[in-house]
């Protein structure tokens, strides 16, 4: 479970060696896309109850090192890197590395490999209303940049389990104030 809630991101960088346990392919996507096996459960279940198979679609999941290096790299050369430092993150720095984040779009509309469009739609809105009853979290908020490090990505969730993710929609947290949070109560209990 722990492993749910780990931080990865620029300030908390994944050690070279940790791997994701074991990954699967997800369903409802038009490309192989892996996810830890617990994520891809919660995913599809998410999918099918929401009936919004033929509407949302898996952009991305599980990644090596060397595809976040190269996805860096091509985001340099086409947006810069003031762009890019806001929606790419290094490598060893992407959740994405972990098995635990997904980028959701709207089926048929994707044209834009680091920003797509997953917002201003009746599905949109509807998975981001229930995603917390599955685990998922929406990583990067608007208005939290100061505190993530990232702009706002209305595509990018980040699985984080029950109840964390309905602690942390319910209280408009990020995973950082979520972490604060835990160490706060951690500190108070002992």
């Amino acid at each position: 479970m722990k492993t749910y809630l780990q931080l990865i991101s620029k300030d908390y960088p994944l050690n070279k060696k940790q791997t994701p346990p074991h990954l699967v392919l997800a369903k409802f996507t038009d490309h192989d896309v892996y996810l830890q096996p617990e994520v891809a459960k919660q995913w599809e279940q998410l999918v099918q109850v929401l009936h919004l198979e033929e509407e949302i679609c898996l952009l991305d999941g599980y990644r090596t090192e060397k595809e976040q290096r190269r996805l860096w790299d091509y985001s340099i050369k086409e947006n810069g890197l003031a762009y890019t430092k806001q929606f790419v993150a290094l490598p060893n720095c992407s959740e994405h590395q972990s098995g635990l984040a997904i980028d959701v779009g709207l089926k048929g509309n994707q044209e834009d490999l680091i920003c797509p469009r997953f917002r201003d739609s009746p599905a949109a809105d509807i998975f981001t209303q229930h995603m917390m009853d599955y685990g998922f979290i929406l990583r990067y908020p608007q208005d939290k940049q100061a505190i993530t490090g990232i702009g706002y990505e209305p595509w990018h969730f980040r699985y984080v389990g029950l109840p964390h993710s309905q602690i942390i929609a319910h209280q408009g947290w990020t995973l950082e104030e979520y972490h604060q949070y835990l160490e706060q109560i951690t500190r108070y209990l002992a």
